[in-house]
């Protein structure tokens, strides 16, 4: 039990760290907000900031339920916990590569967009169909 509850505090420590680093490392890039360009190690730092904020507390239920039934099922080594987080966070951090990879392919389209008299209209009515969806499909 003592051994479980070490490796919960250690799990929590790597990720509040991370988190906390990723801050940094974005504050540090960021400085002024003006004409930012979205680089690939800043994108990652920022999804893994967003991964471990919105989403550490709603997983971690999860995580001292996994640990539980490994325990139960005496199955449990020092290393399950951090190898279930560690695969939580790399499926993520790779579901984090189709926006930046839709962002970086499609930059020069929105640029363009953004350039023309109709273009605020076209991204407002984008922005709006996201709303949407997001409101009854996603909720």
């Amino acid at each position: 039990m003592i051994a479980a509850n070490r490796v919960n505090l250690w799990t929590a420590g790597v990720l509040a760290g991370l988190a906390t680093a990723t801050w940094f490392i974005a504050a540090a890039r960021l400085g002024p907000m003006a004409k930012v360009e979205l680089s690939v190690p800043l994108y990652a730092a920022t999804w893994l900031t967003m991964l471990v904020g919105m989403m550490f507390p709603a997983v971690a239920p999860v995580v001292v339920t996994f640990a539980g039934v490994a325990r139960a099922r005496h199955e449990a080594t020092p290393t399950i916990v951090p190898a279930f987080v560690a695969g939580y966070v790399a499926i993520w951090t790779a579901t984090g590569l189709i926006p930046l990879t839709l962002y970086l392919s499609t930059r020069g389209v929105v640029a363009g967009m953004s350039a023309s008299p109709l273009g605020p209209i076209a991204i407002g009515i984008v922005l709006f169909g996201a709303g949407v969806y997001s409101g009854t499909f996603g909720a």
